[in-house]
Parts: C-alpha cells; sequence; structure tokens
C-alpha cells in the first residue's frame, strides 16, 4: 500500500482525530482570521453579532440529529446526513456530505419562507420557525414535526475557499460519458483540492475533531500521514464518482503514481492539519505533470 507518513514519533488514525494544535478556545474566542496566506485565504466572518436574519441563515446548516449521531460514532458513518447549505450567491449545496444535490435558494424575510429549487426538478417551501446564528428550525407541510439544524455561526470570507461551494464539489458530479486522461486527472484534482479547503476549513474553524462522515475519497487520512487504500478496498461512493469502474481503475493508477512522490512537509509547530493541507497542495499541483 502506497503511503506518505511525515516523521513524527507516533502517527494517530485520522477518522475521528482530535484537532487540537494552536487552537484558541472557541468558547472563549471565535474571532478568527489568519487563513492560508501562501494558498487559499481560508479566513472567516463570524455571524454571532449578525443583525439580519438574511446574514444568519447563509451559511452551512447540519441536521441536529445527524450530527450528534456522528459525534457519537467518531465521525465514521454510513447512513442519510441531512444539510441544507446555503451561499450568499443565491446557490445551495443540500447533504453536502452524503447524497449531494445543488440548487438555488431565495430567503422572504418578512414572510419568514425559505424557497429551495434543486437540480433534480425538486421545489420546497419551507417556514422557518426560528433562527439563531447557531440554530435553525424549519416546517412545512410534510414535516411531521420542525427539524433542527445547526451551524457555528462562521462562514469563508472568500466564497470560493468554502469546500462545499458547489463548483468545489463537481468532482462529485458522475459524467455522461468516459473520461480520458486529462478528465480524469481534473476530477481529481478537484477532489484532492476539497480535502485541501477542507482541512483548512476545519482548522479555522478550531473543530475539536476532524470527521469525513460519508464523503468520497480513495485516501486513509491519518495525523502527519496520507495512505492510498487498497484498490480492491474503495468504497463504492468513490467507484461511483467515475463514469464506470474501469474508469475508476484508470483514475486509481494515476493517483498512485501521484502519491509515490515525495512531497514537503511544513513545520511541525504550525499542526499536523496544516502538515496535511500543504501536501495536499502540493499533490493537486503535481497533477499536472503525471
Amino acid at each position: 500500500m502506497k503511503k506518505l507518513i511525515i516523521a513524527v514519533s507516533l502517527v494517530f488514525v485520522l477518522s475521528h482525530c482530535n484537532n487540537n494544535d494552536n487552537k484558541a478556545d472557541a468558547k472563549k474566542e471565535r474571532r478568527i482570521n489568519a487563513g492560508d496566506r501562501a494558498g487559499a485565504d481560508t479566513s472567516l466572518i463570524d455571524l454571532e453579532d449578525a443583525l439580519s436574519a438574511k446574514d444568519k441563515i447563509c451559511q452551512r446548516w447540519d441536521n441536529s440529529e445527524d450530527e450528534a449521531e456522528a459525534a457519537s460514532a467518531g465521525g465514521d458513518i454510513e447512513m442519510p446526513f441531512r444539510g441544507i447549505y446555503l451561499f450568499r450567491d443565491g446557490s445551495m449545496v443540500q447533504n453536502a456530505k452524503d447524497n449531494v444535490l445543488f440548487g438555488t435558494w431565495k430567503f422572504d424575510e418578512q414572510q419568514r419562507s425559505l424557497q429551495i429549487i434543486l437540480s433534480n426538478g425538486t421545489e420546497e417551501n419551507i417556514m422557518v420557525q426560528s433562527l439563531a446564528f447557531n440554530k435553525l428550525v424549519l416546517k412545512d407541510s410534510k414535516m411531521t414535526k420542525p427539524i433542527e439544524y445547526v451551524a457555528d455561526g462562521f462562514v469563508q470570507k472568500d466564497l470560493v475557499n468554502d469546500p462545499f461551494y458547489a463548483p468545489n464539489q463537481q468532482w462529485r458530479v458522475k459524467p455522461k460519458l468516459s473520461e480520458d486522461d486529462a478528465a480524469l486527472r481534473t476530477r481529481i484534482k478537484g477532489c484532492l483540492h476539497f480535502y485541501y479547503l477542507y482541512y483548512m476549513d476545519n482548522s479555522e474553524r478550531n473543530a475539536a475533531h476532524l470527521f469525513f462522515y460519508n464523503l468520497p475519497t480513495c485516501f486513509k487520512w491519518y495525523a502527519g500521514g496520507i495512505h492510498l487504500i487498497k484498490e480492491k478496498e474503495l468504497h463504492k461512493n468513490w467507484v461511483n464518482i467515475f463514469y464506470n469502474a474501469a474508469d475508476a481503475s484508470k483514475a486509481y493508477i494515476i493517483v498512485d503514481k501521484m502519491i509515490s512522490r515525495k512531497y514537503v512537509w511544513g513545520d511541525k509547530g504550525q499542526g499536523w492539519v496544516r502538515q496535511n493541507a500543504g501536501v495536499l497542495k502540493q499533490m493537486e499541483a503535481a497533477i499536472d505533470s503525471l
């Protein structure tokens, strides 16, 4: 099995690793404005003091029951995970940590009505029963009871650097035709860019744990290491982002060549989350030369 491992005395498996490096107590200090100045500006805006409902609702909302169950399982889940991610430009992503769907949204602040139109043709008008910077309760005629969603009250300052923003999710969209090597490299590059942003986003949010939920991947994540999963052990949700199994095998060969290269690990003082992010950024650049 191909692998990259940073030279540290202990390497911990990262399915649900603690993310405690260089982290302020989020309850005492919410203001974060660091980002990855050498790469994407992943600094955040705090919505805790937002005055308008439109500002508060415009963030990533996860179903509170699903989030609690995922946390109790250490983030290693194979279950429906509901989420409504609303972005400032009117775009949205539904169930981003599971079977992703894209769409648009509008919020009528006076009527307290949220309109969602998905790419599969589904249209919903949902009543916003209550809204705070970190909790959203929705209710419509199809719901037997109100559904609660939770968020941390942070949004990316630069929208394009949110890992779940729709353009950063296109690598997960199954193609209608078989892809050549160039198209496969583009898809892999999109995957690497997403995970780079995902690591950085978790770091900025002071996440206590780094969970990967049911996100498609061919990697096994470690604190200070990135392994390539054996091809026969790949999860079907990774294979399913390709046109067919043959394309998935061709992509695996490309990733295998990529991960076999040597990469520069950053200063240990920045913490393993940003070290892994830095290597993912290097891998993204390396794909073009394969």
